[in-house]
């Protein structure tokens, strides 16, 4: 009977963080390329068909984006994570690869029964935030669209990506 095989011996290792420092939380992906890239579109609530012409690279690179302007608006702004009521769960794995589900209705009704006002639509210049492929495109959105800043949300992504553009660059 020999050494058990390294699991981390194939395949590869992704590592998405949510900011800077080791004091941030991260999310570490390990597999095929498949596996990873099922795993990260899973754990991010990304949907199949979102996520299905984008390469790797690119699937981490949007990867990040959320999690960083997650990162920002939670421990800079306060902001808390809900469930969204709109989007259904990911399923990219079969059920029995997955852990079991935990029922998440008893919070979510009493987070809906503290703030009983609709919630608002969600800020489209955010998705273009996200996908801004340069600085130079990130500061026209900023040019063309100054009333929309004077929402935190937009202000926190845009100089997330900003600054993940900077650090590529």
């Amino acid at each position: 009977m020999g050494i058990p095989a390294d699991p981390l011996a194939s395949g590869i290792t992704v590592t998405i963080k949510y900011g800077k420092g080791y004091e941030q939380p991260w999310a570490v992906f390990h597999g095929t390329t498949e596996q990873v890239r099922e795993d990260i579109a899973t754990f991010f609530g990304m949907q199949p068909d979102d996520v299905a012409g984008l390469t790797l690279s690119d699937l981490v690179a949007n990867a990040t984006t959320a999690a960083q302007a997650v990162g920002a608006l939670t421990s800079g702004l306060g902001a808390t994570v809900v469930e969204s009521r709109n989007s259904p769960p990911v399923q990219t794995r079969p059920a029995a690869s997955r852990p079991p589900a935990t029922d998440r209705s008893s919070a979510w009704e009493q987070a809906t029964a503290e703030r009983p006002q609709a919630e608002p639509a969600a800020n489209p210049l955010l998705a273009l935030i996200a996908q801004a492929p340069d600085v130079r495109s990130l500061e026209r959105l900023w040019a063309e669209n100054q009333d929309a800043f004077a929402d935190p949300a937009v202000t926190a992504a845009w100089k997330v990506r900003g600054r993940s553009l900077t650090r590529a660059g």
